[in-house]
């Protein structure tokens, strides 16, 4: 959120904010992070809407989006991801939200092919990697999908396997209390 918040304060354009995200741990974060930082980085930002969603369960984001057009939101911050993220960005789509959408998982495995269009200009990430920016692990990336048939996406999960098996080669086992 600090730095989707700092880039989001340089885009004077933004003025109307409004908050759509599952209601569980991650969810309440990203609402009680991006409040904070936006009053400190963009006081002139207005919050003009806060809703937390039971997670997986909705399948009409439209009572959502009217609330969103209602409140002449420009910009949605979102933790939404999987099947939450795509409804969500479809029913802006049909509603006729002109907003921008800033998410975290907008691009996670799957979503975009179930968004298809309705993304296109509207639909901002900010991840910790992706595949169309040159690291120093494109080519494994691109050896982990051709043997495996599917898209990498999460690099957390990569260093952390790194991070366990550094951990029980230093610890010279794979029993849980030696690798921890």
């Amino acid at each position: 959120m600090e730095s989707l918040t700092t880039w989001m304060a340089q885009n004077k354009s933004i003025k109307k904010v409004y908050l759509l995200n599952q209601d569980y741990s991650f969810g309440h974060a990203v609402k009680k992070a991006a409040r904070e930082m936006l009053a400190r980085k963009r006081p002139d930002i207005e919050i003009v809407g806060d809703d937390l969603h039971p997670l997986g369960k909705v399948t009409d984001f439209s009572p959502y989006i009217a609330k969103m057009k209602q409140a002449g939101t420009d910009t949605v911050i979102t933790g939404n991801w999987g099947q939450d993220m795509s409804l969500l960005i479809k029913a802006a789509k049909d509603g006729g939200l002109k907003a921008a959408f800033y998410t975290y998982y907008g691009g996670g495995l799957g979503a975009l092919s179930s968004i298809g269009e309705s993304a296109v200009g509207n639909l901002k990430q900010i991840t910790e990697w992706h595949e169309n920016v040159p690291t120093r692990i494109e080519k494994w990336s691109q050896d982990f999908e051709k043997k495996y048939k599917v898209d990498f996406y999460y690099l957390r999960i990569r260093t952390m396997m790194l991070m366990v098996a550094e951990a029980a080669k230093k610890a010279k086992s794979a029993e849980p209390k030696a690798v921890a």
